[in-house]
């Protein structure tokens, strides 16, 4: 089995996977981005090195993509419920994206405008993970379902199967303040890595509320120097140089 890529004139980090049954080959388009090799295709950043294709038992995954396997491929999700991924079977062959816009298109499927309740559907990890909507109709009968926070392993017949990623467990607020340090550390050193084809710099967003100001004075650690806010009520974008 071996993955086919193919670059297309999409947003750089876009991809969909491609599978049929007993499929050999498995194609994925790719926005420009994506880091692609003959064992895996990621779009974004992890905690672990980048030459390192076991992304699976990443601590923490800030992407999403496939890697191969001796039963057949693997594809993750980030390791948070901000994002998801989206797949659709029709017949033998089965499509999963991180965007649902190319997904729709590639199929040729739409939404159907007589179904009300997308906003929720799409939106309903933010209610917690037990209240999460899994799958969601489209125009004619279609189904779409919605994959979070779960690792998902396809067999030859397209059957799948979803595990939960591994948590991080702490022992107390140091521990806690030393695991994040060390996450934000090695995502830094994978972002950067001179082995990538697309590197990343490093911006936080800084708010009146507590939790970006948190976040940027912990990224000030590991040598983040910049943040971004808004400016109300121009809605101006300003970036401040944090000293």
């Amino acid at each position: 089995m071996k993955i086919i890529y193919k670059i297309c004139d999409i947003p750089g980090l876009s991809w969909l996977a491609e599978l049929t049954i007993n499929h050999e080959d498995i194609i994925v388009y790719v926005g420009k981005n994506v880091e692609c090799n003959k064992q895996r295709f990621v779009s974004g950043v992890w905690d672990g090195d980048f030459d390192n294709s076991d992304i699976i038992s990443a601590q923490f995954a800030c992407c999403s993509g496939g890697v191969l396997s001796k039963e057949g491929i693997t594809i993750f999700t980030p390791s948070h419920l901000q994002e998801s991924l989206y797949s659709i079977k029709l017949k033998n062959t089965f499509y999963i994206s991180n965007s649902l816009a190319f997904l729709l298109a590639h199929t040729e499927l739409e939404l159907d405008e007589n179904y009300y309740s997308y906003e929720y559907d799409l939106c309903s990890a933010l209610f917690g993970v037990k209240k999460q909507i899994k799958e969601t109709q489209l125009k004619n009968g279609y189904i779409l379902t919605l994959h979070r926070y779960c690792n998902i392993n396809i067999d030859a017949n397209l059957n799948y199967i979803e595990t939960t990623k591994s948590q991080m467990k702490f022992d107390d607020y140091e521990d806690y303040y030393n695991k994040v340090i060390n996450i934000l550390r090695l995502i830094h050193k994978n972002a950067t890595s001179p082995k990538r084809k697309y590197r990343y710099g490093m911006i936080s967003t800084i708010s009146q509320g507590y939790d970006a100001p948190a976040t940027s004075v912990l990224v000030k650690n590991i040598g983040c120097n910049e943040v971004i806010t808004f400016n109300r009520p121009n809605i101006m974008l300003v970036i401040v140089e944090l000293k």
